[in-house]
Parts: C-alpha cells; structure tokens; sequence
C-alpha cells in the first residue's frame, strides 16, 4: 500500500510537468517566452523540483517508519501543491477576465491545451490538479 501511494505521488509529478510544460508552450506562443506567466510557470517547475527532492526523502521515512517526519514531509509537499494551485487558479481568472474583454473565444485555447498535452477532454485546471493523489490535496 506505501509503494502504491509512493508511485502514485511521483506519478502525480510527472503529470503536473507534462501540464506545466504544455502551459508554458501556450502561453509562450501567444504572448512571448518572457511573458509574466511563463516566469510565474517556471516558479511552479521549481517548486515541482523541490516537492521532488522532498519526496525521496519522504521515502526514506516511510523505510524506517518515523512517522513524524513522514507527516512533516507530506505537510511540505501538500503546501507547495497548494501555492502551485491557488497560483494557477489566479492566472485562469485573469486570462478568462482578459479573454472575455477581448471577445477571445475560450474555447480555441482550450482545444490548444488539448492538443498539446495530449488530454482530450479536459480542461487546463482538470489536467494540472485532478490527478494529484488525494495524499496531496
């Protein structure tokens, strides 16, 4: 059961990266690599690293059961997932504010995401959070 949970947190990281990445694709191409929200998408790939880097040592705890740390740890990971959500939701109010003044169609950026991250049938939200273990939220 540990593995299992274990596997699915690192899972969880691969596909916030995947979502991040196809994020950062988008918005690059229509705004510039130096847009505000490209830099605000490169912090979220460094708080990934370091929710990373917290979990191997997670698993180490786990191995020999001190379970405080363990907790501590998961606390760590849990408000970095958080920073990385309360951020993205942020930056999808502002764009759909932006959107809906410039008459811009939600629907065409949302069959870009799509497209790009290989997700059919979410949306940019769905695929950057609803994959996270339950661990994490």
């Amino acid at each position: 059961m540990k593995s299992e949970l274990l596997r699915g947190l690192f899972g969880s990281f691969d596909a916030l990266e995947a979502a991040i990445r196809a994020a950062k694709e988008i918005v690059a191409a229509q705004h510039g690599a130096d847009s505000e929200i490209c830099v605000r998408l490169d912090s979220y790939q460094e708080a990934l690293e370091k929710q990373r880097q917290l979990a191997l040592t997670l698993c180490g705890h786990v191995t020999i059961g001190d379970w405080a740390e363990v907790s501590r740890h998961v606390r760590l990971i849990s408000q970095l997932s958080q920073m990385i959500r309360d951020d993205a939701r942020d930056i999808l109010s502002e764009r759909q504010g932006l959107s809906e003044r410039q008459g811009l169609s939600e629907s065409r950026g949302l069959t870009e995401y799509q497209e790009r991250s290989g997700h059919e049938g979410e949306s940019p939200r769905q695929g950057l959070f609803s994959r996270a273990p339950r661990l994490l939220q």
